[in-house]
């Protein structure tokens, strides 16, 4: 009796270890299972966002290319009625070509249209472009925009005009290498407005000879309009971040420079913003993540400073 305990005993052991050892593969397996699934589904998020990354990039050139050859179309109409092959004739006939087409749309949809989701999201030059739209700073970003395409440096000048102050009416600047200063045009007015010199002249020098400079304009323009002032960058729209910039480059650069920047032009296609900074982003990441590792060069800098 006593020996058959010892072997009942000694089976209950045995069997209990299988089941152990059971249990523990069972968990050994499930667990490997897991980390394989876990490992794919991990691979499967990481392509998909560099998939998104790049058909994002890919989508906002086209965008940005599609806006590039709308303006190039416009810039072969100007030079086809440019009979002289200079600055002065080509700009004029730009920003009667541009006064033309963006009067002729805007009386078509009368400042009311719709948006799609993409044009909503962008805001960017060629919907003033397509609908005539955004008054008088539709009409200076567009021109503005087809003057920058064309390699000529640009600003837009926001006028402090009566009540309204600042960005009451905007128009545009741009540097004429020939006479090397500043030249104001008005694409809202079709206007260029000369010094007693008769040479154009720039929205400073307009507030400088307001009396004469005045009476070249339109009806109830130089009363409307009076040139009080001019900004070309809102740094108190930007936040704490703006007024930072601003008082940091007045303290090293000078007052009278920090007002000159313009930072708008920059920004006219924001389609071009976006792809650049996609791209920026993207290399920097992919720089981070594959090329430095592979090659320790943190472990070198970091190596080189101690």
């Amino acid at each position: 009796m006593i020996f058959r305990g010892n072997l009942f005993k000694n089976h209950l052991k045995l069997c209990n270890f299988a089941h152990y050892n059971q249990c523990d593969f069972v968990s050994h397996v499930g667990e490997a299972i897991q980390n394989f699934l876990m490992h794919k589904l991990k691979n499967i998020v990481i392509v998909t966002l560099h998939f998104l990354c790049l058909f994002t990039i890919f989508f906002s050139a086209i965008l940005w290319n599609n806006e590039n050859v709308m303006f190039k179309n416009i810039n072969r109409a100007c030079w086809s009625t440019t009979y002289h092959k200079g600055d002065t004739a080509f700009i004029s006939s730009s920003t009667r070509h541009i006064f033309d087409m963006m009067n002729a749309r805007r009386a078509q949809f009368h400042d009311k249209y719709k948006m799609s989701f993409e044009q909503k999201l962008f805001r960017s030059v060629n919907v003033d472009l397509m609908y005539g739209g955004g008054a008088c700073g539709g009409y200076s970003k567009v021109l503005a925009r087809h003057l920058q395409l064309n390699g000529f440096k640009v600003r837009i000048a926001q006028l402090k005009v009566p009540v309204v102050g600042y960005g009451g009416h905007n128009v545009v600047e741009y540097f004429s290498k020939t006479l090397n200063k500043w030249i104001l045009i008005d694409p809202l007015f079709n206007m260029f407005i000369s010094l007693p010199n008769s040479s154009p002249a720039g929205v400073k020098e307009i507030m400088k000879n307001w009396s004469y400079c005045s009476k070249q304009m339109p009806n109830d323009y130089s009363r409307k309009y009076k040139f009080l002032g001019v900004r070309y960058t809102n740094w108190e729209k930007m936040g704490f971040i703006g007024k930072f910039a601003c008082n940091t480059i007045s303290y090293f650069l000078g007052k009278d420079y920090t007002e000159s920047i313009a930072l708008r032009p920059y920004f006219l296609s924001i389609y071009k913003s976006v792809t650049l900074f996609l791209i920026f982003f993207y290399g920097a990441f992919l720089l981070f993540k594959f090329v430095i590792p592979r090659f320790d060069i943190r472990n070198k800098i970091f190596s080189l400073i101690k």
